[in-house]
């Protein structure tokens, strides 16, 4: 066996009486971000370390580390690689490209001792079958707040009430925050949002019991200072007023051409409408008015620069329909236009650092100044900076924006980097060059502080590990409880600052949300720390978190097919026919009472047009149609007892 880093590492007091819970019942770990959540989680994995020496055909087990990301996934895989030194396998988007069989999945299981996965991938070995949840002795959720609704943590718990207690994993959750996407939860609601938490992971929340120990915590914890800088949002220039004009008009240009031929079936609502891939084309527009509004006309410069080549790589596309050239035609002929105005105003070619300055907007103005100020006359040396926005496209407009600042002014301090999310519903947009080796490689140069600078996009704000980050921009302010929570934990080290920028005329309606973040968070100290953790779970909330919709289709193989998974299966199911296409359409017949209507291809083996129950929700009348199709696709063979299609 590898070297094991776990065996040198001594835990703190608190991580030892949380680890003892944690082995001895299913428990949510509730701590703030750098406090060792996860090394209690690998201490947990190495607890049960003895089953997982044994083959399964001997009684051996496997343990399982979830998460959200598939940079997180490597980060962890690395890890617990590290500390355990067991056969550890990583899956995810990266690792796992292709249609694994049973003999794929079994081999697998059969040859590593801990798996790193991603969700929803795991959540499809499970519901197909090829691996069971008994064969697992601990699982761990890391962000386990995400748990909620349609998501696969929240269907793979679901799937616990088919197996015998006794058989069931040990589960612990991680979390430090406990509440999930809601916007709406406010110091009143918390413990009801707690109670939904505790019943879906068949867990307790714990942390630490005394006053004295969570000050302890604290001492490991993110607490960087927290300032706000306000500007005000300033009319725009003549230029940009006219930019802005000569948008509206393309747009509207656009919006008023005809594409009959074009028209499909929103999948969405069902209903005819144009083209996803027409609106986009459309939308784009609308990123560069965002960009010229809160950067200025240099901003807006960089954002047409992109834009262009976004139209230009559709327009390289192979059959693409004459329709979608001629509007990707106007639209770079509009781009053009605009680029030409803003050259006619500002000499790009001789561009100084003062033009670049003069041509930003207030907001990119104080941004500067402060970034200036922190890097240059800040006690703490080697600043590392990760600036968020909301839009990732503004991400990558800042860091051009910095990096072209840096080439025209060489004392700025700033190298800059950017790491946003992946578009994989526009796979013909520029984001399809960004690919997770991009954001790996930001990662990694940011450790290694080859750059001192992210622009990033929400993608950061959960779970990764950049311990070295001592400054936090807010270049949007945070809108959520949890977007607060989790940017202001990524301030990691010890003198950090967390600064949020705000418009003047928002400032009080922000501190307003503040306060009630605040609140939300005293909500969750006074109910959880210095509190027993033996709570008794809520039966019913438990029945209520495991109901189905309709009842399951569960083969004799144990493979499942509920509402969540229909459509996913019966598009797999579709997909080898070639370029056929699933037919939808919809029929209302009054209010709450929506029936989808679906018709496979010429080729499958079911002809004739499906209809779903009625339903108020299209999004299931839409599943509960696929659902039955794929019903009928299992009972006539073409899906087997895994539910899988079969192949001729």
């Amino acid at each position: 066996m590898d070297e094991r880093g776990i065996d040198s590492i001594e835990l703190r007091d608190y991580q030892q009486l949380l680890y003892n819970i944690c082995v001895n019942k299913n428990s949510i770990l509730y701590l703030p971000t750098g406090s060792g959540k996860t090394l209690i989680a690998i201490k947990v994995i190495d607890h049960f370390n003895d089953d997982l020496k044994k083959p399964l055909s001997e009684g051996g087990k496997r343990s399982l580390f979830l998460v959200n990301t598939v940079v997180l996934a490597n980060q962890i895989h690395h890890e617990i690689k590290n500390m355990l030194g067991l056969k550890v396998a990583c899956w995810n988007s990266e690792t796992r490209k292709t249609t694994w069989s049973k003999e794929r999945y079994q081999n697998e299981f059969e040859n590593h001792q801990v798996f790193v996965a991603t969700a929803q991938l795991f959540l499809d070995a499970i519901k197909h079958s090829f691996i069971s949840i008994q064969q697992i002795n601990v699982i761990i959720f890391d962000e386990c707040h995400h748990g909620r609704l349609n998501h696969p943590y929240h269907e793979l718990m679901k799937m616990f009430k088919y197996i015998d207690p006794l058989d069931q994993p040990r589960v612990v959750g991680l979390s430090g925050m406990l509440i999930g996407i809601s916007s709406s939860v406010n110091e009143t609601t918390v413990k009801d949002e707690l109670k939904v938490l505790e019943s879906t992971f068949l867990s307790t929340i714990v942390t630490v019991h005394r006053l004295e120990e969570y000050k302890n915590v604290l001492l490991y914890s993110t607490n960087p200072t927290e300032n706000f800088i306000t500007y005000n949002m300033l009319e725009p220039c003549d230029l940009a007023t006219q930019l802005i004009a000569k948008v509206d008009n393309i747009r509207w240009n656009l919006s008023n051409m005809k594409f009959a031929n074009l028209l499909t079936i929103n999948p969405q609502t069902l209903r005819k409408t144009a083209p996803k891939k027409l609106k986009e084309l459309s939308l784009l527009f609308e990123d560069f008015k965002n960009e010229l509004k809160e950067m200025g006309i240099f901003g807006g410069y960089l954002a047409l620069k992109g834009i262009k080549v976004q139209y230009e790589l559709v327009k390289k596309q192979p059959n693409q329909h004459k329709d979608i050239l001629t509007v990707v035609d106007i639209c770079i002929e509009g781009v053009e236009e605009m680029l030409t105005m803003i050259e006619d105003e500002v000499d790009m070619k001789n561009l100084t650092a003062n033009d670049l300055i003069e041509n930003s907007s207030y907001k990119i103005r104080i941004l500067f100044g402060l970034l200036k100020k922190m890097f240059t006359e800040s006690r703490v040396r080697d600043l590392q900076c990760l600036i968020f926005m909301t839009r990732r496209f503004t991400a990558k407009c800042c860091y051009h924006l910095f990096k072209k600042y840096s080439e025209l002014e060489p004392s700025f301090p700033i190298i800059p980097d950017f790491v946003v999310g992946v578009n994989s519903e526009l796979p013909e947009s520029i984001d399809e060059a960004l690919n997770s080796n991009n954001n790996k490689d930001a990662i990694e140069r940011f450790r290694m502080k080859q750059s001192n600078c992210i622009c990033a996009s929400s993608v950061l704000e959960e779970g990764i590990d950049l311990q070295m980050c001592n400054l936090v921009v807010m270049y949007d302010y945070p809108m959520t409880f949890r977007s607060y929570i989790q940017t202001k934990g990524r301030a990691r080290t010890v003198d950090s600052n967390y600064i949020v920028m705000l418009p003047t005329q928002k400032k009080q309606s922000f501190l307003f949300k503040r306060d009630v973040y605040e609140k939300i968070n005293l909500s969750l100290k006074k109910m959880l720390v210095m509190k027993a953790c033996d709570r008794e779970l809520d039966e019913d909330g438990i029945e209520n978190e495991r109901r189905e919709v309709w009842e399951p289709l569960i083969t004799k193989r144990r493979a499942l097919l509920n509402n969540i998974s229909a459509v996913a299966l019966l598009n797999r199911y579709v997909s080898r026919f070639g370029n056929a296409n699933l037919m939808w359409t919809r029929e209302d017949k009054g209010p709450g009472r929506i029936i989808a209507i679906l018709k496979l291809p010429p080729k499958t083996k079911i002809h004739g047009v499906i209809r779903s129950d009625p339903f108020d929700d299209i999004k299931l009348s839409k599943q509960n149609a696929a659902f039955k199709a794929c019903t009928k696709l299992h009972d006539i063979g073409e899906l087997d007892e895994h539910l899988m299609p079969k192949y001729y």
